[in-house]
């Protein structure tokens, strides 16, 4: 549903100043759409631009239908109250904030933007304001909560309305906190326009997060947008370790807490030791040192540790249970989520389906790992031809065994994936090649050896392998388990049978000892 319902007695024109009103009186606010075939006697519509199409031509659709205003970025030729505007994206986050008598304004709101790391900041600050004693909801690409309630799906699906009626909802629940999520296609469509912000935080800047494949120029402008959302006391946190975010600094208009572990910064991070299973660092900050043990590893967890304390702190919570929050966080489904069953080994499911992404995943274990690092791979059908070689590569270089696999290979030939990872190996007779990805995922785990580690990397939290045209369950976290268990799995493996993988011959380690 994309109507919203108002609950106060507001003119547009006093949510929307700049607009420039034609065609009659200013009309009361009672509910808003984007969606002309779902407008309703009353409704004001607002048409967006987007990639599905103009909505502007169904202006009469929606006057035909009872629109009692139109909310548009051109004339249009139509007899009813229009509203000239430069960005109905933006007018609409305003409208629907309006329409539920703006939550976010007597919430503690805090947005969580940037490349990467936006999913376990905002769960970790989530989880300091529980450890707080508050409720709080909560929105990320993992799910989201009204702080009773778990709600599913990922709110970078979510629309300006369907941000509006979930703050809303979780104002109703007795929330007091709100910790958003914001992926990049939101800050460029506006979705979350209107939202007011205590905190901002920008975990990193770079060339715009996987759902929004942009510049880095027209990044920094969504990003400093957004920032314009703050409350006049709001603070923005930074990472100070990525120069194109500690360049931002001269450019806000408003104090900013800068957070690193290799710069001077408000907040401080020193690793003091890291194991396999945990690590523990020093939070400093001005005259303060605690020290802080957790099992989620990396210096990338700890730059989001130190994100979601900085903001926390700011926010007037004690240091201690700041502390006592990050502590409570054990591990982020498919972020080197461990599977601990017993084994003598090592196992880690990781969404690593980028190069960046996983060899970060794999620099992180090779340290803390005695034996081997095994890696169990593959790019999806949608990975560029040129960066399925770059994975290749990356595993060649850093990992002592690959096993490539299927990950979502669609309506593509798993071979023909194969294939082109190949290309990144400069001794080709060291890949591996299982396209059964429940196989590959079995092999790995046999062939462990106690002190190695295993990493399981492509799809992270992701469930499902879809290939040929159909959808089949599947879950790396739940694969894993079954089999350290010692659980029988089923007969049937997801992904692409091939006739070399199929279920009359045994499992077969494919080599390729020609090249």
């Amino acid at each position: 549903m994309v109507r919203m319902r108002c609950a106060a007695d507001l003119r547009v024109s006093a949510v929307l100043p700049e607009a420039r009103l034609c065609n009659g009186p200013d009309v009361r606010l009672a509910s808003c759409t984007w969606d002309a075939r779902r407008v309703r006697p009353g409704d004001i519509f607002v048409p967006i631009v987007d990639g599905h199409g103009d909505g502007h031509f169904d202006a009469a659709l929606a006057v035909d239908r009872g629109a009692s205003a139109i909310v548009a970025e051109r004339l249009l030729p139509v007899n009813v109250p229009l509203y000239l505007v430069e960005d109905t994206r933006d007018a609409l986050g305003k409208l629907c904030q309006h329409v539920v008598s703006r939550p976010s304004h007597r919430l503690c709101t805090v947005g969580v933007a940037g490349t990467s790391g936006k999913t376990t900041t905002a769960l970790l600050l989530a989880a300091i304001f529980r450890a707080a004693g508050g409720r709080s909801g909560w929105a990320t690409s993992l799910g989201s909560s009204d702080g009773v309630e778990p709600w599913g799906g990922a709110c970078h699906d979510w629309s300006a309305p369907e941000f509006a009626r979930r703050l809303a909802d979780m104002e109703a629940a007795g929330c007091q906190a709100a910790v958003l999520e914001v992926d990049g296609r939101s800050l460029a469509e506006r979705r979350t326009s209107g939202i007011a912000l205590d905190a901002a935080i920008v975990t990193n800047v770079g060339r715009g997060d996987s759902s929004w494949r942009c510049d880095e120029r027209r990044f920094r402008g969504a990003l400093h947008r957004w920032l314009g959302q703050l409350k006049p006391d709001g603070l923005v946190v930074l990472n100070g370790d990525d120069p194109l975010s500690d360049r931002m600094c001269d450019e806000l208009p408003g104090p900013a807490l800068r957070i690193g572990m290799e710069s001077d910064s408000h907040l401080f991070a020193t690793v003091i030791e890291r194991h396999v299973s945990e690590q523990t660092f020093l939070l400093s900050a001005g005259a303060e040192t605690l020290p802080i043990r957790t099992t989620c590893l990396g210096d990338h967890h700890v730059m989001n540790c130190l994100a979601a304390a900085a903001a926390g702190l700011a926010l007037g919570i004690e240091a201690t249970t700041v502390v006592r929050g990050l502590e409570s966080v054990r591990s982020v489904p498919g972020r080197l989520e461990r599977v601990e069953c017993g084994q003598p080994f090592s196992v880690f499911i990781d969404g690593g389906a980028t190069v960046g992404r996983l060899e970060r995943a794999i620099g992180v274990l090779r340290p803390v790992t005695r034996g081997r690092v095994i890696c169990v791979y593959g790019p999806t059908a949608r990975t560029p031809r040129a960066e399925r070689s770059l994975l290749g590569r990356t595993v060649e270089r850093h990992a002592d065994y690959g096993i490539i696999t299927s990950n979502d290979p669609e309506d593509v030939p798993v071979v023909r994936i194969h294939d082109d990872v190949l290309d990144g190996y400069q001794r080709p007779a060291r890949a591996h090649f299982i396209p059964d990805r429940r196989r590959a995922i079995r092999h790995a785990l046999d062939m462990a050896r106690p002190g190695d580690t295993v990493l399981i990397a492509g799809k992270g939290e992701r469930q499902g392998q879809t290939a040929r045209g159909r959808t089949m369950p599947f879950d790396d976290a739940e694969e894993a388990r079954r089999w350290l268990l010692g659980g029988a799995p089923p007969d049937e493996g997801p992904g692409d049978r091939s006739k070399a993988d199929s279920d009359d011959e045994p499992i077969i380690l494919k080599m390729f000892p020609g090249f």
